[in-house]
């Protein structure tokens, strides 16, 4: 599945940016240009899909590896916004984001800590109306846990619904005013298993119309304390 499909999705995602930017000339058909920008997105989006299942596939055979280093959390936080601001400016919805000054550095994986943020701020941006509110917030807690929250204004959820969001491939509803269809589920059961391969919690409070609260708890030991840096 590696090979055989992101290699030919990846040339197309290459291609449509080409020819979306118009690199070798001019496009004078608009019909065209919205073609290729609806190939973009669509191949885009199966990617990421892939990707995915690749990533709960690998973690369920207990074949995902951690690649921990030392983490500079607010140049974490700030690559997801940067990631996510066009995303949630096209959707409608105000993204604020706020971090802790001073936060030590957390030992973890980059990559799989920035797919955390990304999947909760993008489920955000997902099942918040046009006009709502979304904050991605990274901060220490009383007891120096270091947490990362995200709240929306959006659907939410009824609290018996709350273990079907976590299962993967279940949607909640089908209500096309209120759910939206994109996606399969993935998202926030490859979320809780990349916190949990960190030794971190993650809780969701939720209430219909009301919004959603997410919570990913790091342990303590790591938060990195300035005499426990490997690189000291």
């Amino acid at each position: 599945m590696s090979h055989e499909l992101r290699t030919p999705l990846n040339a197309i995602i290459g291609f449509s940016e080409v020819m979306n930017g118009e690199l070798f000339g001019p496009m004078e058909n608009e019909r065209y240009k919205d073609y290729v920008g609806d190939i973009h997105k669509s191949s885009s989006h199966l990617l990421s899909l892939i990707n995915d299942i690749l990533d709960l596939s690998k973690i369920e055979a207990d074949r995902y590896e951690l690649y921990e280093e030392e983490l500079d959390v607010p140049e974490v936080v700030a690559s997801c916004e940067r990631m996510m601001r066009h995303r949630s400016e096209e959707a409608g919805v105000n993204l604020t984001v706020t971090v802790d000054d001073g936060l030590p550095l957390l030992m973890a994986d980059k990559r799989a800590l920035r797919q955390i943020m990304l999947n909760l701020v993008s489920n955000a941006v997902k099942f918040t109306p046009k006009g709502g509110s979304i904050q991605l917030a990274a901060f220490l807690e009383p007891d120096q846990r270091m947490a990362f929250r995200v709240t929306d204004t959006g659907v939410g959820m009824a609290k018996k619904d709350i273990p079907i969001a976590l299962e993967p491939f279940r949607q909640i509803g089908k209500d096309s005013n209120i759910y939206s269809t994109e996606g399969t589920g993935l998202g926030l059961p490859l979320t809780r298993a990349l916190a949990r391969m960190h030794g971190a919690t993650l809780v969701i409070e939720s209430e219909p119309g009301e919004g959603t609260t997410i919570t990913v708890r790091m342990p303590h030991d790591r938060v990195l304390a300035p005499m426990q840096r490997i690189a000291s």
